[in-house]
């Protein structure tokens, strides 16, 4: 997991100096992750805060993000064994994150896991990232220079790590591909966010077909 959870933690510090500077103090940048825990929504709301902040806008624009975790609910389903207790399938189903659920994809298509790592590694997910988020809004500006140390790219770098350890099969591959060509195509020409539901949606499509 430390692969997956230092570029966490370090994104997390990353977005509390973001926050500082957006005018959060590091008690409502801290409780901001730990209570959503949405990265990428998290920066979003970031960079349409104001004084006062457009709550509607906010939400609005975390939705759309975050639509993307009914689809991941969904390829979960098959994999969640009916012998668990609701209390632990839902605790797990509470942590979870693009990378614990990509990893727990992986490791049940091979038969290596349980709901348990769903949970374990959602865990450690979420301390890496509200920890950073802590570290970073305490340390302040001075700790990290944002524009030379090449951060913003450290989640790409692990989602195409991550990918590319569950592309099994071509039909995989493919649903892949066709998924970043739709969401590319809708973020350019679209406003907003809606090209990681398109995106989302249409590789969900072509790979429950036939099936």
């Amino acid at each position: 997991m430390l692969p997956v959870t230092l570029p966490v933690f370090l994104e997390g510090a990353v977005f509390g100096i973001l926050a500082l500077k957006t005018g959060l103090n590091s008690a409502e940048a801290f409780g901001m992750s730990a209570l959503v825990t949405a990265g990428s929504a998290q920066y979003v709301s970031l960079s349409l805060w104001s004084n006062p902040p457009h709550a509607g806008t906010i939400i609005f624009a975390t939705l759309m993000i975050n639509l993307r975790y009914v689809l991941m609910g969904a390829a979960l389903r098959p994999w969640l064994d009916r012998k668990d207790s609701d209390a632990r399938t839902y605790a797990a189903l509470f942590f979870v994150g693009d990378e614990n659920w990509a990893l727990s994809l992986n490791e049940w298509t091979n038969g290596k896991a349980d709901v348990l790592f769903l949970f374990g590694s959602g865990v450690a997910l979420f301390i890496a990232w509200s920890g950073g988020t802590l570290a970073g809004s305490l340390a302040g500006e001075g700790w990290i220079d944002l524009r030379k140390s090449g951060l913003d790219f450290a989640f790409i770098a692990v989602f195409t790590a991550l990918l590319a350890g569950t592309w099994s099969t071509a039909r995989f591959v493919f649903a892949s591909a066709l998924s970043a060509a739709i969401a590319l195509l809708v973020s350019r020409w679209i406003p907003g966010n809606w090209y990681i539901l398109a995106g989302g949606l249409s590789g969900l499509a072509f790979g429950a077909k036939d099936e």
